[in-house]
Parts: structure tokens; sequence; C-alpha cells
């Protein structure tokens, strides 16, 4: 079993797509997503009360509020709410719409994914320059050996 200090939290994960494309995303308890959802929850309550919130209006502010959740995306595109659901309903890609949004909302909602193994060299303290731990250097610094 390893420690807990063999791991770190992480904001972003990862969420491959298809041919090597993928986006990362926030946690679905991040400040991050809650600030940019938030006029999203806002927009429906507002529908709701005045009686428009329809199937169209329900579409479009879930795919906002899962646009919200992605933090970056490798396609060349820029990233904005307009391509994001673009992305979800072009011709082209409907048929992997659902599993492009399943594979979003498993991610944030999962700890494990915002949890990642420190390499070795963090882990254990050393790194290139040397060790991070209290124990005395065998080797004589430049510094020492000018004085």
């Amino acid at each position: 079993m390893a420690s807990f200090r063999d791991y770190q939290a992480t904001k972003t994960a990862r969420v491959d797509l298809f041919h090597g494309e993928h986006l990362t995303v926030r946690q679905l308890s991040s400040a991050e997503f809650l600030a940019a959802a938030l006029p999203f929850h806002r927009e429906r309550l507002e529908l709701e009360q005045a009686g428009k919130f329809d199937e169209a209006a329900e579409t479009r502010i879930n795919l906002s509020t899962a646009f919200a959740l992605v933090d970056s995306w490798s396609f060349d595109d820029e990233l904005t709410l307009d391509n994001f659901i673009e992305l979800l309903q072009c011709d082209e890609l409907k048929g992997v719409a659902a599993q492009v949004i399943q594979k979003i909302d498993r991610a944030a909602s999962d700890p494990d994914s915002f949890v990642k193994k420190k390499s070795p060299s963090l882990s254990t303290g050393s790194s290139e320059s040397g060790s991070l731990t209290a124990a005395p250097e065998t080797k004589t610094s430049k510094r020492a050996a000018k004085a």
C-alpha cells in the first residue's frame, strides 16, 4: 500500500475523447465550476418562473452547465460556449455527443479523477539538485570548494 503522502490533488482531470483529442474538466464541487454554472442556474429559475422553460431552453441550459465543467480542450478551435455546443450538436458527431457528456459528468463527479500519484522524485523528496530532506550532502558543493 502507498502512503497518502504519495498523492496530490489536482484542479482538473483529463477526459479522452477520440483520435487523441481530449478535454480537461473541473471538479463538480470546485469554486470555478460553481461560479461558471451559476448564471445558467439563474436563467433556468427565471425561465421557470416566467413559464417560458421549454425543451429547447432545457437542452441549452444543460449543455451550458456541462460547458461550465470544461476547463480546456485540445481542439484548434477556441473553447467557447458556442463552439462547445456546436461540437455536441454537429451532424458529424451526433452519434458520440451523449458519450462525451457522460464522460465529462463521470470525470467531474469522481473524486479519484482529481487525485494523482506524485512522481517518484516528488514523493521521495529527491530532485536533480539533491535531496529535499534534512540529510547532509556527501558531495562538497562548488561554493564550499572555492572557499
